[in-house]
């Protein structure tokens, strides 16, 4: 392999990689949005931070008929049966 070569294999990989990066950086920011949407506004579920925020009681902002979130498993059998 010459030189023009090598600069052309690393010139795509530089570039595949960042092509891969920023698809991976808006599928995780889209699963944020789904999550807050899902969670957030449908049920009004905040999920629990890191260990130094508030405790369990205040993950609930409003209130939401969190007992839908006990409801999700059923979702997924019934979607199952169907697939």
């Amino acid at each position: 392999m010459d030189r023009r070569h090598v600069l052309t294999l690393i010139a795509y990989s530089a570039g595949l990689g960042l092509l891969v990066g920023l698809v991976a950086a808006s599928f995780t920011w889209l699963l944020y949005q789904v999550q807050e949407y899902v969670l957030g506004y449908l049920v009004g579920y905040l999920p629990p931070g890191y260990s130094g925020e508030n405790g369990l009681l205040h993950t609930f902002r409003t209130p939401h008929p969190w007992v839908l979130l006990l409801l999700l498993p059923l979702l997924f059998a019934g979607a199952s049966l169907l697939g």
